[in-house]
Order: C-alpha cells, then sequence, then structure tokens
C-alpha cells in the first residue's frame, strides 16, 4: 500500500462509497479527527465506526457540518473508518494525526512493567450518500518494549473514545485517550508478574493522555482459589442468565485444581440447551461501588468459547449497570474487550478492546479495572489500555449508572457463544475446555 501523502493533517478527497487505504510508516496513537459536510442545513445524525469503537454524531439544524474527534491506537492492522449518514452525499474528511509519546506515568506501588511505542500519521477523506459508507485506513500501531515477569509476557494497545462536545458548525463530536504497550505475565497462577501473595495494589501505568486514577490500597477482598473448595461469599451458578442463548450455567462445570478454579464448557445438553458451562459469582454476599479490581485468569483457546470477568447489578435494578472488566471471544486468544453497559433505565453499551501481543491460553495475566466516581480505567498486566467518563457518556445521551450507591457484585464464567457473538464451538473447539481462575482482589 502506499504512504499517505503527508502528515499531520494531510488531506485527500475522494468520492463516495471508496475504500481508502493509508499505510503509516511508524505506529502508535493517533488523534483521528472526521469532518462531516452535507451541503444541507436540516439535523441529521451520521454514524461512525472506528474498527470496534462506534461513534455519533449529531448536525444541528443550524450548521451544515459536524466533527467527530477519537484518539485511537492503530496496531498491525487497517483501520477501517465506516460512515453512514441521513443526509443525501455528505462528504467526510478524516485526518490522523500522530500523538507524541511521551513517558508513562505510575499509579500505586512498584510491580509490572512499562513498554514504550513510535508513532506516525497519515490522513484520508471521503464521502458517501445516505445509507452508504466511506472507509479510511491506516497502519500498525505500538508494541511493547519492556521487559516481562515469568515465562509469558504480554503487550497490549487499546482503543476508546469518549462522546463530548467538539468540532464547529454546530456540531457535537468526541474526543478520547487510549493506547499504551506494556508487558508482564507468568507463565503460573502465582508468578512474579502477578498479584498474588502480595497485599499491595499493583502500579497501574498511565500512557500519555490517560486521566490519572484515584489511588486504592486497602485491600478490602483478596480471593484465593488453591483450596479445596470455593472462597466464601463465591457460589456456582445453576442457570441460564444474561442472555447466553447457547449455555446452561450448572456447579458440575466447576471444579477446584489445587491453584485455581476451573470453569468449564462441554457439550452436554440439558433443557433444551447444548452446552454447560461454568459460572461463579458474589450475588447476594459481597458487592461493592469503586475500587481497584484483580482478577488473574488464564483462558482457553477455541471457536465458539466465550470468557467473561465482570461486575453487575441485581436483574431488574433500576438504575441498572454492568462493568465488563474482560471478555474474550477465543477463537482470537490475542484481542481482549472492556466494556461498560447500561440496562436502565435505558439500554447502552460501549466498548474498548486491546491486543495482546502474548496468546492469553498460554499463560496467566491480571485482568484489571481501576472503578472510580465518573471514570472507569482498564488495564491488562499493569498497564491501561482504555478509559471512559461519566462526562463523555452524558454527552453522547447515555445516563451514567456506574455507582449509583447500589454495588456491584463480582462474576467470572466461561460460556459457549452463539451467533450473538463469536459464533457456536464447531468440530475444531477442544471440549471440554476450561478458564482457570487463580485469585480476584479488590482494594478500595
Amino acid at each position: 500500500m502506499a504512504p499517505a501523502t503527508g502528515s499531520n493533517g494531510a488531506r485527500r478527497s475522494l468520492s463516495s462509497s471508496v475504500l481508502l487505504h493509508e499505510h503509516v510508516r511508524s505506529s502508535g496513537v493517533f488523534d483521528v479527527r472526521v469532518g462531516i459536510n452535507s451541503g444541507v442545513s436540516a439535523a441529521g445524525v451520521v454514524d461512525l465506526q472506528f474498527g470496534s469503537l462506534a461513534r455519533r454524531a449529531t448536525k444541528v439544524s443550524s450548521g451544515h457540518g459536524a466533527v467527530v474527534r477519537v484518539r485511537l491506537p492503530i496496531h498491525g492492522r487497517s483501520l477501517t473508518i465506516r460512515a453512514s449518514a441521513q443526509w443525501a452525499m455528505p462528504a467526510f474528511n478524516v485526518t490522523l494525526a500522530r500523538v507524541p509519546p511521551a513517558k508513562p506515568t505510575t499509579r500505586g506501588r512498584t510491580g509490572g512493567s512499562t513498554g514504550s511505542a513510535t508513532t506516525g500519521s497519515g490522513s484520508a477523506s471521503g464521502s458517501a450518500g445516505s445509507g452508504g459508507s466511506s472507509s479510511g485506513s491506516s497502519g500498525s500501531s505500538g508494541s511493547g518494549a519492556g521487559p516481562s515477569s515469568g515465562s509469558s509476557g504480554s503487550t497490549s494497545t487499546g482503543s476508546t473514545g469518549s462522546s463530548g462536545p467538539g468540532g464547529s458548525s454546530g456540531s457535537t463530536g468526541s474526543s478520547g485517550s487510549t493506547g499504551s504497550s506494556g508487558s508482564s505475565g507468568s507463565a503460573g497462577p502465582s508468578g512474579s508478574g502477578g498479584s498474588t501473595g502480595s497485599t499491595a495494589p499493583p502500579a497501574i501505568t498511565l500512557p500519555h493522555g490517560f486521566t490519572p486514577t484515584a489511588s486504592y490500597t486497602s485491600l478490602v477482598k483478596d480471593y484465593e482459589f488453591a483450596g479445596s473448595s470455593l472462597p466464601a461469599d463465591w457460589a456456582a451458578g445453576n442457570d441460564s442468565t444474561h442472555g447466553f442463548a447457547g449455555t446452561i450455567f450448572n456447579s458440575s462445570q466447576v471444579s477446584m485444581t489445587g491453584s485455581s478454579v476451573a470453569l468449564s464448557v462441554s457439550r452436554q445438553p440439558s433443557n433444551g440447551y447444548t452446552y454447560q458451562s461454568g459460572w461463579i459469582s458474589t450475588e447476594s454476599k459481597f458487592s461493592f461501588n469503586y475500587g481497584l479490581i484483580d482478577f488473574r485468569a488464564k483462558m482457553p483457546a477455541g471457536q465458539g468459547l466465550w470468557s467473561a470477568l465482570w461486575l453487575d447489578q441485581p436483574d431488574g435494578s433500576n438504575p441498572w449497570g454492568e462493568i465488563d472488566v474482560q471478555e474474550m471471544v477465543l477463537y482470537d486468544t490475542h484481542t481482549l474487550y472492556g466494556s461498560l453497559h447500561g440496562w436502565a433505565p435505558s439500554d447502552w453499551g460501549e466498548s474498548q478492546w486491546a491486543h495482546m501481543t502474548s496468546d492469553a491460553s498460554a499463560g496467566y495475566h491480571d485482568y484489571q479495572l481501576v472503578w472510580q466516581p465518573g471514570l472507569v480505567t482498564w488495564a491488562l498486566d499493569g498497564v491501561a489500555y482504555a478509559q471512559y467518563t461519566e462526562a463523555q457518556a452524558l454527552a453522547a445521551g447515555y445516563p451514567w449508572v456506574m455507582g449509583d450507591g447500589s454495588g456491584y457484585y463480582i462474576i467470572a464464567d466461561l460460556a459457549a457463544g452463539t451467533s450473538l457473538w463469536g459464533g457456536p464451538p464447531n468440530s475444531t473447539t477442544p471440549l471440554p475446555s476450561s478458564m482457570l481462575l487463580a485469585s480476584v482482589k479488590v482494594w478500595q
């Protein structure tokens, strides 16, 4: 692919429905600005998809345009920007500008390592008719360059954004911060790269542009799954909940290994479900608002397997939120998702992702979340890869329910996927398969 014609704001005009590929010679984090010009003064909306990140901009009737801004890492693959609008033949102008690398800052005490990323720039622009699409893409993102602890290291780069006022001509747009590389890990449940055995909170490295996180230093829960039974506060699930259409959860799929709890998926038809899976939670036993949570776990690999480490409120709560610390559709053991969901008073979702250079099924990793009033920060092995704020949610029209005082309980599960996400297991999927959870720790 040809290199971009310019840097830090160079532009090219394209006709409608054109797929543009840009190659950035160096990798890193980019500020991406999408300008929309409809040529008409009527109000309307435009939907944009930056990889896995969705944004909507509203153009008010007093102006002809809108602007959307996000900050994204570009990591070893094309970044496709898909756009569709309610107007006839809107023009989309896409500008990519590199974010200069800066020395990361850390929060907490030592533990974990940091990496670095180089940056580049490119640009693209295009137009699309109503219901059509234009695409811009750009080349690779930063890889971590830091020492690892233990035999299995990881490097992560994430993507996120925010919705907030911005742009011109009466527009609403988005801006956000993301991108980081680092490595840490171990081949075993309590290797030197992990948090097991320590009461100190892990250090969380914050990449350039990230909002500082709150300091949570008091270890209020230290759940080690090294015994012959589940720790106090935890129980196995025995039903089908939360939309897992292919799976019924059964306590028979939860077992202790001596150093972890194994949550398994097996092909055992029951009550109309093809698969039985393992689910454990602290529902009605322990819940909390705000803090730092660390899940230390090893994933399986296989088509149709779906892991989740998450926080939820009781079904039917209002307001009702959900915080996904880790989800993976495990035909791809290198892509990590962190998400927020609001289920009541209205239904919305916001997802971030990170790329792991190591294989999540090859060793244990620490999947972490710093949850504070108005801000959620996701991290892998001590390196933050995404943030999302209350201000961003409200600007996008989402009611913020992440911390209403009623408390969130902890869940870990491994399910069989469906057509909803990732697809079901097939003949290549090793069954039974297990996710191994070594520990869960909460600092406040």
